[in-house]
């Protein structure tokens, strides 16, 4: 087909075969200038949303598919390179989208086919096309996207192994200068009225008041800054990693960059995006230019001979030299102790308090939660440690003055401090602390990660507790070698040229023989902490991870012994050990480069390990074999204390570990602090490993398989159960823990699980916790699993109808019961506590979360419909008399999926499904069978016919059931009334109120709307229009796409296009049947017993024999687009052919209405029975090809019919007849086999 903007979801969804072609035409008329703006709209705003939900979160996907490969070899990166300098104003969004679009499309591509991209936007100079944007373009959106793609060429490709050092310095001041722009340029922009528009882009929403959108600019604007920032990062901390002297060379060629870097790095938090990492990453890089080889330990060179002592000597050298350069700069003393100044100045409550501002002032969409506040504890961690790192790399450097050796001590003095541990009752600044000092870097490049390249991180610096102590012991070494160690404490005044804030008492302090025994001692204990880090790690398989913690203990012993040296031996009593710990360090560390296979860095340690053993005395005690293994007794009992050790041990080790959890676990007296670490660390892992989208159904990790084996459900069952206050907490979590146990396991681990969690009662226990906890942290931990045990596991197969009627009726029950019990109780201050656990903060005010209890109510409604909906749609499906008796069991349950689905949007969770899912509820209840056309029973023989029978009657006997209930249709005309009187401003209004009224922490965004409009020429209240009309039902439950199971869906309903002309046409002929199609027309008044909202005028309007005739005709040319459609899904069949059912269908009712109205209406359906006859005859052929041989014997045996009721004027195709009585054979003889 010829692409155009009408058919290019058909085109983007051809089958791989035609896709080169096709995306060879889509590439050349998006390259022409003259191509219509709907096409280049269409196409760019598909292929870029394509390309985004083809990401993968989390794992990795192999390779592009197949549309994306078509699209990069049919010239995709070109058509990007001259679609983005378009200056058409028309096309601005589409020229801006389409750049962006190569971001995805990186991240899905391979390491060859990054290679290949890599190239094509080299040969179409994307780079600098990106950089004049960056620079000059007039619209923020352009400039942003061409800083997004920067990063991307420089982080997650090649850019960096391109440029010469002075190309890589032009480069980085361009991008620096991006930074430290200030956001006043997009601030301006967005208060422009010819440019506001660009905030609907940013924020995912429409009539934003122009000073809204500006203030958002500041945070905008910060997001760049951090684009600007990782690209520059991923230029230097790429692999394969630099040489020293390539640094030397940029830095010699661009030494600006280190003022800028500084700059960068001392920038205050903004009020507007206080969770920036733009100061962070500036140090990391900082810290990238100025380390030393990492296969070296800095100022112990390794006793290598040869060619390879000559270059490491030489990389030390360029690295003296760099650090040089930084020490020329002006100010580079207080720029680096302002990084440190900062930090300290800046509590967790001011930062606590910026997050505040930037929501009510600058617009923050995403709340700030405790995770927020750790990654921003972590950034300042990095400061820190960079920091510390570069103190100690210029220590080495002989020209550094003794003022600015002094001017340090006090930073790295308190670096040495107590690291102090947290635990569940620890304060929230104290935990953030925690974090802030034990983070470490150990990054590689985004491309290794994502490529799965075996390859050493980049950057490494230890945390603040190895970092601090090598700084402190470099700087007193220095002083001592400088003999200013002893003379501090004669000073009576700090010697001149050091920093202002620099006092004599501290030095005094810090070089005091009593308080330099007590840092070396100390000292001594953190190599040993550290090595046993690396020991942790080790059989975790991490080998890079391990071998960063050997290194810095390694060097740590290292500057103790040159301490001591230095020192003639006087404070030898508290170095004592470091000899040993050297040798051991350096050792592991050289075991570790043998399995990574770096030998000639293995030879290095080794030497350096045999080296501190021939310079030992008995007295360090080193023994012969160095290398202390870890072994099975290596592993204390589990306690709180070890949760981490315990649950990173070898596989072979997680059976008997996770046996001896479970017991204490299951044990009624266990201590709180190990049951809330044992399990808030099991969910916080397995939510981590099932966080991807593609992670349905990979299988369990060792420790899951363990877990379970170990008995995980008996215990979680008992635990639950307890109702200790001191645990509530974890009582509650215990439950949710199988949340993502149960989506990441395979088909067969999900039923293990499953037979064990009916075996322990854990329904049971749920429906009575979910009905009479008091805490609706229980109820919707209870509820949820529920959920999972009906829509991913197989619950359903396991109950009778009338146990499922009951069990129906307890969700739809608290679907009901309304809000008032969790506002009530969320004002009681000896219950309010869970609102942290519901919000994600800390302090929420009782009124405030009471109002917020509104919308905890509206998501456990979804999980309570959503579990019926998992009953009643399960795989098998259930047969028509399963429903019947349930319904015969429990008839009230129709009265309350009505009550559900016509319930009004609730202003506090607008966003709810509810009403939606308990519609799909009622179609699964009452839908006839999916093989069978209603009305239309296929000529089939037998036991065959027998059972078609009885599955019709069934769904007739339960559809009596429907309308014998009170009010039943008044309910269900609810349905289409709602809807039909709440508009699209209602809606957003709606959304705006729970944003404000009812504190919603999810924001409406393009995603609630479904904004999806291509082509931005729709009012999005229209375009909204078509995508609620456009909607269709085939949903399978959530194991059988998890699991990968090939089933057709258990529910299914076409679009409005189609079932309402099915449901359109089956009334005329109830009408025509009772002889009141033609009566109407005569009537003066209703007749007695229609709903109120009926007219006598629509009526008449409707069965008038002009508007009955373009009825017909319409609908005849609906079954035709129908069949097409199904044709254009193969070879899908269970899509194809649900496609081609409803098609049937449509097709069959219109010969009805034929057949009962005496062919008054024939010239209307002409075409109807050869229609009938194709579309049964594909939906035949799909069955064959879903092995579904008996219904595909009924839809053969049903065209037959349709072909032997023919007459010439249908014009059926004269070798249909042959053909579909050739594969009725071959299907019966499949059926006998």
């Amino acid at each position: 087909m010829e692409p155009t903007s009408r058919n290019a979801d058909r085109v983007l969804s051809a089958p791989p075969a035609l896709l080169p072609d096709l995306m060879a035409k889509v590439m050349d008329k998006l390259r022409d200038g003259g191509t219509s703006r709907n096409f280049i709209h269409t196409y760019v705003g598909s292929l870029t949303d394509h390309w985004r939900r083809e990401m993968p979160r989390g794992q990795r996907r192999a390779k592009w598919s197949a549309l994306q490969q078509a699209c990069v070899d049919a010239g995709y990166v070109g058509t990007v390179a001259a679609l983005t300098r378009n200056t058409r104003k028309d096309i601005e969004i589409a020229s801006h989208k389409c750049i962006s679009a190569l971001i995805p499309l990186v991240k899905c591509a391979s390491r060859a086919q990054r290679r290949m991209i890599f190239d094509q936007m080299k040969e179409h100079r994307l780079l600098d096309i990106c950089l004049d944007k960056a620079q000059n373009h007039p619209l923020l959106l352009h400039r942003s996207a061409a800083k997004e793609v920067i990063r991307t060429m420089c982080a997650d490709l090649f850019l960096g192994e391109t440029l010469s050092p002075s190309e890589t310095g032009d480069l980085i001041e361009k991008l620096l200068d991006m930074v430290l722009e200030g956001p006043e340029r997009i601030c301006t922009e967005l208060l422009n009225p010819e440019k506001t528009w660009q905030s609907q882009m940013i924020l995912g929403r429409f009539n934003i008041p122009p000073l809204v959108a500006s203030k958002y600019g500041n945070r905008y604007y910060a997001i760049t800054q951090e684009n600007c920032m990782f690209a520059i990062h991923g230029l230097i901390g790429r692999h394969p990693k630099p040489s020293r002297r390539f640094f030397l060379d940029l830095l010699q060629a661009k030494p600006v960059i280190i003022d800028k870097l500084l700059d960068c790095a001392n920038l205050p938090l903004p009020e507007w995006y206080p969770e920036t990492e733009v100061d962070g990453i500036a140090c990391e890089i900082l810290a990238l230019m100025f380390q030393f080889p990492l296969r070296s330990i800095p100022g112990f060179l390794l006793p290598i001979e040869g060619a390879t002592k000559k270059e490491r000597e030489e990389e030390h050298e360029a690295t003296i030299s760099a650090l040089k350069i930084l020490i020329s700069r002006d100010n580079w003393r207080s720029k680096l102790l302002g990084i440190w100044n900062k930090i300290q100045q800046t509590s967790y409550d001011d930062i606590f308090e910026l997050f505040n501002v930037a929501k009510d002032e600058y617009y923050a969409t995403e709340l700030a939660d405790e995770h927020t506040f750790e990654k921003a504890a972590e950034n300042r961690g990095r400061c820190r440690i960079v920091l510390l790192r570069l103190l100690t790399n210029l220590t080495f450097v002989e020209e550094l003055p003794n003022e600015d050796i002094l001017s340090f001590l006090r930073v790295a003095y308190l670096a040495t401090s107590k690291w102090q541990m947290m635990d569940i009752d620890s304060d929230i600044r104290d935990r953030l602390l925690f974090f802030e000092r034990g983070e470490e870097i150990c990054r590689s490049p985004l491309y290794v990660v994502e490529c799965d390249i075996d390859a050493d991180p980049t950057g490494q610096v230890p945390q603040e507790t190895t970092m601090g102590p090598i700084a402190m012991i470099r700087l007193l070494t220095r002083l001592a070698e400088r003999g200013i160690l002893d003379q501090a404490q004669t000073w009576t005044e700090v010697p001149p040229g050091c920093d202002p804030s620099i006092q004599l008492p501290p030095i005094k302090q810090i070089t005091s023989p009593a308080v330099v025994n007590k840092l070396l001692s100390l000292s001594v204990k953190r190599v040993k902490k550290r090595r046993e880090l690396g020991a942790a790690r080790a059989p975790r398989g991490d080998h890079w991870h391990t071998r960063s913690a050997y290194i810095p203990a390694a060097e740590l012993a290292m500057d103790l012994l040159k301490f001591d040296e230095v020192t003639n031996g006087r404070f030898s009593a508290s170095v004592k050990g470091a000899r040993k710990e050297l040798a051991l360090c350096l050792d592991l560390a050289a075991e570790t480069s043998v399995t990574l296979r770096q030998h000639e860095a293995a030879l290095g340690f080794s030497l350096g390990a045999i080296a501190a053993v021939d310079e030992a005395s008995e007295a360090d005690g080193i023994p012969r074999n160095p290398i202390r293994r870890t072994t099975s007794t290596g592993y204390m009992e589990p306690k709180a204390s070890n949760v981490a050790r315990i649950l990173n041990a070898p596989p072979a080790l997680l059976p008997d570990l996770m046996t001896k959890v479970m017991i204490k676990l299951r044990e009624g007296k266990t201590s709180r602090n190990f049951i809330h670490l044992y399990i808030g660390s099991l969910n916080e892992r397995w939510n981590a490993d099932a966080s991807s989208e593609n992670a349905g159904g990979i299988g369990w990790t060792a420790l899951q398989q363990a877990c379970v084996d170990a008995g995980f459900v008996e215990a979680m069952a008992i635990l639950t159960q307890n109702d200790r206050k001191d645990i509530e907490i974890a009582t509650s979590e215990c439950l949710c823990a199988f949340s993502p146990l149960i989506k990441l396991a395979t088909l067969s681990q999900r039923r293990l699980l499953f037979d064990q969690m009916m075996q322990y009662k854990l329904l049971d226990i749920c429906v009575e916790k979910a009905q009479s906890h008091k805490l609706s942290l229980h109820r919707a931990a209870s509820i949820a699993l529920i959920r999972g045990m009906s829509g991913k596991l197989f619950l359903a197969e396991s109950l009778s109808p009338q146990e499922t009627a009951v069990l129906i009726g307890h969700p739809l029950d608290w679907t009901l019961e309304g809000p008032d019990r969790i506002c009530a109780e969320l004002l009681d201050p000896e219950m309010t506590w869970q609102s942290q656990m519901m919000i994600g903060k800390y302090n929420v005010p009782p009124p405030a979360a009471s109002k917020y209890g509104k919308r905890y109510y509206g998501s456990m409604q979804e999980n309570c419909i959503w579990s019926i909906l998992g009953l009643v749609g399960h795989h098998p499906v259930s047969t028509r008399e399963f429903f019947l008796q349930m319904l015969q069991a429990n008839p009230v349950i129709v009265d309350q999926l009505l009550s559900c689905a016509g319930a009004p949007l609730p202003e506090w969770y607008p966003e709810s499904d509810v009403d939606g899912a308990a519609a799909e509820v009622l179609a699964a209840i009452f839908q006839f069978p999916l093989w069978s056309l209603p009305g239309f029973p296929p000529p089939t023989e037998g036991n065959v016919k027998k059972m078609q029978d009885t599955e019709y009657e069934a769904t007739i006997s339960a559809l009596r059931i429907f309308v014998t209930r009170p009010n039943w249709r008044s309910m269900l005309l609810a349905l289409w009334l709602k809807i039909e009187r709440t508009s699209y401003t209602d809606i957003f209004r709606l959304l705006e109120v729970a944003k404000h009224d009812y504190f919603a922490t999810v924001l409406p965004d393009a995603h609630s709307y479904k904004v999806q409009d291509a082509d931005d020429s729709a009012d999005i209240k229209e375009y909204l229009l078509s995508i609620e009309r456009g909607e269709e039902v085939a949903r399978s439950p959530i194991y059988v796409h998890d699991c990968k199971i090939d089933v057709d869906a258990p529910v299914q309903i076409p679009e409005e296009n189609t079932i309402g002309p099915i449901a359109m046409i089956r009334l005329l002929t109830c009408l025509a049947e009772r002889c009141l199609l033609e009566q109407a027309q005569t009537w003066t008044k209703l007749p007695a017993g229609c709903d109120p909202s009926t007219s006598l005028a629509q009526i008449k309007q409707i069965t008038s024999p002009a508007v009955v005739k373009k009825l017909l005709s319409f609908c005849t040319k609906r079954v035709t687009a129908r069949r097409k459609l199904g044709r254009s899904l193969e070879p899908n069949h269970w899509q194809s052919r649900s496609a081609y059912i409803p098609a049937a269908e449509l097709a069959s009712e219109l010969l009805k209405f034929n057949d009962t109205t005496n062919k008054k209406f024939a010239d209307s359906i002409k075409h109807a029975r050869k229609e009938l006859a194709l579309c049964l005859d594909r939906a035949a052929e799909a069955s064959m090809r879903a092995k579904e041989y008996e219904t595909a014997l009924g839809f053969f045996l049903g065209a037959i019919a349709a072909i032997t009721a023919a007459s010439a004027a249908d014009e059926i195709p004269a070798d249909l007849s042959a053909s579909i009585q050739r594969r009725i054979a071959d299907a019966k003889r499949r059926i006998d086999n």
